[in-house]
């Protein structure tokens, strides 16, 4: 199968972000908790000792914020159409969903920590979503 629209992240981040490409965007607070569920840590821990972990990660921190040759799709309704535009074989198979039950609620002050955080990421996933 020919996957053009597939990048080689091994590249440097310049020469990747010259071609087209996809990004999945997800809700960051919910990405944000997926994440202390995957990692087995409390939202403070990960907000106090690891920002650093590829899994919190924002979109800017990854070159990916606003880049010119971005194609974006919302995780939660797009992810199909994300697919088709890829051309992979639909429909998509579901991998590594975190249970419900294993996600923290975060407190209103580690709430405003995320949103802070991720604040670039919430505005184009806003964004995304109100289009």
């Amino acid at each position: 199968m020919n996957l053009p629209n597939i990048i080689d992240m091994s590249h440097e981040p310049a020469e990747f972000l010259t071609k087209e490409f996809a990004v999945m965007v997800r809700n960051p607070v919910e990405r944000f908790t997926s994440s202390c569920a995957r990692l087995m840590k409390s939202p403070s821990e990960i907000l106090d000792n690891h920002m650093d972990n590829v899994h919190v990660w924002t979109l800017k921190s990854m070159g990916l914020l606003d880049a010119p040759k971005a194609k974006y799709f919302l995780f939660e309704t797009q992810l199909e159409d994300c697919g088709n535009y890829l051309g992979l074989d639909l429909p998509l198979p579901k991998l590594n969903g975190e249970p419900v039950e294993n996600k923290p609620e975060l407190t209103a002050a580690e709430l405003a920590r995320v949103q802070a955080h991720f604040a670039d990421d919430i505005a184009l996933y806003e964004r995304l979503k109100n289009a």
